[in-house]
């Protein structure tokens, strides 16, 4: 009986170690990051004459990967393709039946891992290969040690990018939440230049131009309400905190989307042009308010695949 009780009280103490560790991870991820930790990009020049195609061809993935580089050359400039013709020639790709993730970038070792029959997933991540300018710097998200900002703008623009320029029949976004609402900063920031920032792993530019719109203490707060829905989004435990979050989010967008309107009208833009951008943009705002928490989601939500906007 001794033996059953001590399982029993040792079980109860790992049970609330971890609720404890859980609660101040939460308590932690909720707090906004300073802006000044966020740094600058540096740029290097990258000539595409060292890729030679023969050698693409031949890796594992090779007429994938020639594939994504042709796209991207038709459809980006040069100084946007740096970090791809940096990375692609030593670029690695493998399976791993044992994969977490349906896939992963890992810039360390500049080496794409695939989960056995995910192979959907692999422009996805060489949109993280194209965009990593060094080991902490990549898309919208940087890191360095234990400090990470940017990572759910980062997934949601990664797959925007992948659905827009790599359309596959019956792909189905992982981050359906984080896609909608950087398809509403999009709309915001203008499409070609928020491009050409995640490509050249431009966080600080972006910021920098979401401050025409709104402060900089709301615009930390957003980026780092985004990185909190896309790390417990899907946890049960934490819907409260998820769904104020969303509420957070959609009020950035909405106060951010005033603001622009108001720009726009002072520089007499077209009426008509600004009735249809507000109606796309208030249909994006729709579909994120319907990306709700995994316990209210129904199967058939969960089936929808995320809409593009072109």
């Amino acid at each position: 009986m001794g033996i059953i009780l001590s399982l029993v009280v040792a079980g109860v103490i790992i049970y609330i170690d971890q609720e404890i560790e859980g609660y101040i991870d939460l308590k932690k991820d909720l707090k906004p990051k300073n802006i000044r930790q966020i740094k600058v990009t540096k740029k290097q020049l990258e000539k595409l004459k060292n890729i030679e195609k023969e050698e693409i061809i031949n890796k594992t993935f090779g007429k994938d990967m020639w594939h994504f580089l042709e796209v991207a050359k038709d459809n980006f400039s040069e100084e946007e393709l740096n970090n791809l013709y940096k990375n692609i020639s030593s670029l690695k790709i493998k399976k791993h039946l044992l994969c977490e993730h349906r896939g992963y970038y890992s810039p360390a070792s500049n080496k794409i891992v695939l989960k056995k029959d995910e192979d959907d997933s692999l422009y996805h991540e060489l949109f993280h290969m194209a965009s990593f300018n060094d080991k902490c710097f990549g898309g919208f998200f940087q890191y360095e040690g234990n400090y990470c900002i940017g990572r759910g703008l980062n997934e949601g623009y990664t797959d925007l990018l992948t659905m827009r320029y790599f359309p596959i029949r019956d792909y189905e976004s992982s981050y359906s939440l984080e896609v909608n609402i950087v398809k509403a900063l999009e709309m915001m920031v203008g499409k070609d230049l928020m491009t050409e920032l995640y490509l050249t792993a431009d966080l600080k530019g972006l910021i920098h131009n979401l401050q025409k719109i709104n402060s900089n203490q709301s615009i930390m707060r957003f980026i780092n309400d985004v990185d909190f829905l896309n790390k417990y989004r899907k946890s049960k435990r934490n819907k409260e905190f998820v769904d104020l979050k969303i509420e957070e989010v959609l009020s950035f967008l909405k106060s951010s989307a005033i603001n622009k309107l108001k720009k726009d009208i002072e520089f007499d833009c077209n009426l008509e042009d600004i009735t249809v951008w507000t109606w796309e943009f208030s249909k994006i705002l729709k579909n994120i308010k319907e990306c709700r928490s995994v316990t209210q989601k129904s199967e058939d939500y969960q089936k929808k695949k995320t809409k593009m906007i072109g």
